[in-house]
């Protein structure tokens, strides 16, 4: 028996030990369980308890820029001063502007509460038949022109029954047709410098009114649109400088492969 003592004090130590690092691991872990959890309430429940506002807007192209710092701070005054403040609250309110595409809301570990706000790129400004306006953006939704702002875009007006809903998407052909056209215009450098507007006729055919020469283009409707702006671009680049630009009346590329003119 007293041969088996050492060993089993030996065993006690050991047990004892692993005990001590067990304890160690599961306060650890518990720590960052709880830095994790606060981590969660001070970006998502909304601790207030921030000293400055960081604000980044997401610049488009050309220069389009319908918000500035001022105005977003303008729209979060009511949030921020809000107790407790909210982040879902904050993003949706800022979301519920027409050129906010999306807002991503958050608290840094130094208490910057940081706003990075991604706007909605316009491609074309509608001006339906009842005068209504709005403007199409990249994906293809609809959204509204605010008054004191303006964009830079190419404009589709005429026989252009569909109007503007809150969040929706293109549901007529003719739409569908101005969308797929502004956006090649806007993709291409050429096209986009030469057009200036985009006209529906009472037969649902599109006609493009050029911002230099008295012509206009019909293309009919999109389909076969990229051949069409293909031709269309060497018939213009080779052709007319050598006829005149003032010598057609009208350029048609809306039957397929062919270009046909009319003079004065």
């Amino acid at each position: 028996m007293a041969g088996n003592q050492p060993m089993e004090k030996h065993q006690r130590k050991k047990n004892y030990s692993f005990s001590i690092k067990k304890l160690v691991s599961w306060v650890f872990i518990g720590l960052g369980v709880s830095l994790l959890a606060w981590l969660i309430f001070i970006n998502i429940s909304g601790d207030k308890n921030f000293n400055s506002v960081s604000i980044e807007i997401e610049e488009l192209p050309n220069k389009i820029n319908f918000l500035t710092e001022t105005k977003i701070m303008k729209m979060m005054d009511s949030s921020i001063h809000t107790k407790p403040f909210k982040k879902a609250q904050t993003e949706y309110l800022l979301e519920q502007n027409p050129y906010i595409k999306n807002a991503e809301v958050y608290i840094d570990l130094s208490k910057t509460l940081h706003c990075k706000i991604e706007q909605r790129e316009p491609i074309v400004r509608i001006i339906n038949q009842n005068q209504q306006q709005y403007y199409l953006d990249q994906e293809g939704n609809k959204f509204s022109c605010l008054m004191g702002t303006s964009a830079r875009v190419v404009v589709a007006n005429g026989f252009i029954s569909e109007k503007l809903t809150p969040t929706d998407s293109i549901k007529t052909q003719t739409l569908q047709d101005i969308y797929k056209v502004a956006r090649m215009v806007n993709e291409d450098v050429f096209w986009k410098q030469f057009t200036e507007q985009i006209y529906v006729d009472k037969y649902n055919e599109l006609t493009l009114i050029p911002k230099v020469g008295i012509f206009t283009i019909v293309l009919g409707n999109s389909d076969g649109l990229e051949i069409k702006l293909k031709n269309l671009r060497t018939f213009i680049q080779e052709a007319l400088p050598s006829v005149g630009w003032d010598k057609y009346k009208i350029i048609s590329a809306k039957y397929k492969g062919q270009i046909i003119t009319e003079i004065k």
